[in-house]
């Protein structure tokens, strides 16, 4: 899905997720998830593989610039 210059989708496999979100723009770009709500709840915690980092789902996240994250659940 794309939106306001943020690009996602999902792959899974049984009960692994892969989520790619990406930022499109040269600016930073705050979005509300409301939109993935179903695949991605409120609170959910996954690790980004890029950043080695815990990323945990808000209402709000911001995407720095050209920002690509590759969420994982195991």
């Amino acid at each position: 899905m794309s939106r306001n210059g943020i690009c996602a989708y999902r792959r899974k496999l049984g009960d692994k997720d892969v989520i790619v979100r990406l930022n499109g723009r040269d600016v930073p770009n705050k979005v509300t998830m409301e939109r993935t709500l179903e695949i991605l709840p409120y609170g959910t915690t996954m690790t980004d593989i890029i950043s080695g980092k815990p990323v945990t789902i808000a209402e709000e996240m911001t995407l720095e610039p050209r920002q690509v994250m590759i969420l994982q659940n195991f």
